[in-house]
C-alpha cells in the first residue's frame, strides 16, 4: 500500500509557555478559574494553585496566575477554542470531529474555517470535496467525477474506491485538513492525483 499526502494547510499544533518548566502535563491541579487576571492572582495567591484568568483568552492562548505571583500564558500555534456567544463562558473548544451536515455533506463540529466535506457524489463534472471560509475567504477544492459516501471514524472521512484501488482519506486539523491517496495495489490507475483547485 503506498500513500501520498498533501497538506493544505499548516497544521502542526503545539503549546509553550512563558516559562518552559511549567507545561501544561506538569501544572499542579489549578483552581476554579476566574474572570480578571488581578482576580485570578488574588486566588491563586490564597490556593497555592494557578487559576485561569477567564477574560485573558483568545483562540491561541490561556493566562494562568500562579501561586508564587506570576504569570504563566500558553501559547498554542493553531486554535484551541472560538469565540461562542452562546457558551457561558463566550468560547466554545475546537473539535475538528466529523458530523452530518445539510445535503449530505459532512462538516467539522466546531473549525475555525467551518470546514465541510462532500458526502456521496453521481453527479457530471467536479465534485466539492473540501470546503472551508466564506466570502471573499472561501476555499473549494473539487475532486474531478464522482465520490463514493465516505466512512467517517472521528476527524477522518475515507472515500473508498474513488478510483480503481484507490482511496481518497482527508483528516480534519484544527487549521485546516491533510488530504491522501491511498494506492492499495499495483493495479491502482496511474490517474489517482490530490483533489483538483
Amino acid at each position: 500500500m503506498a500513500a501520498c499526502a498533501t497538506s493544505l494547510i499548516s497544521t502542526t499544533a503545539s503549546a509553550t509557555t512563558v516559562r518552559a518548566e511549567r507545561n501544561a502535563t506538569d501544572r499542579a491541579p489549578a483552581t476554579v478559574p476566574v474572570d480578571g487576571l488581578a482576580e485570578a492572582q488574588q486566588a491563586a495567591a490564597r490556593s497555592g494553585h494557578q487559576v485561569e484568568a477567564v477574560s485573558e483568552r483568545t483562540e491561541t492562548t490561556t493566562t494562568w496566575a500562579n501561586g508564587d505571583g506570576t504569570v504563566t500564558v500558553d501559547y498554542h500555534a493553531a486554535p484551541i477554542r472560538l469565540p461562542d456567544e452562546d457558551a457561558a463562558d463566550g468560547w466554545r473548544t475546537v473539535d475538528a470531529d466529523l458530523v452530518r451536515a445539510a445535503k449530505g455533506s459532512y462538516a467539522a463540529k466546531a473549525h475555525p474555517a467551518g470546514l465541510r466535506l462532500a458526502g456521496a457524489y453521481t453527479g457530471k463534472g467536479t465534485a466539492p470535496l473540501i470546503r472551508m471560509g466564506s466570502g471573499d475567504q472561501a476555499l473549494t477544492l473539487g475532486w474531478q467525477g464522482t465520490l463514493p459516501e465516505p466512512s467517517v471514524d472521528g476527524d477522518t472521512a475515507t472515500y473508498r474506491d474513488a478510483l480503481p484501488a484507490t482511496d481518497i482519506v482527508v483528516e480534519a486539523t484544527r487549521t485546516g485538513v491533510e488530504q491522501y491517496v491511498v494506492l492499495k495495489n499495483r493495479t491502482a490507475t496511474d490517474s489517482a492525483t490530490s483533489p483538483s483547485g
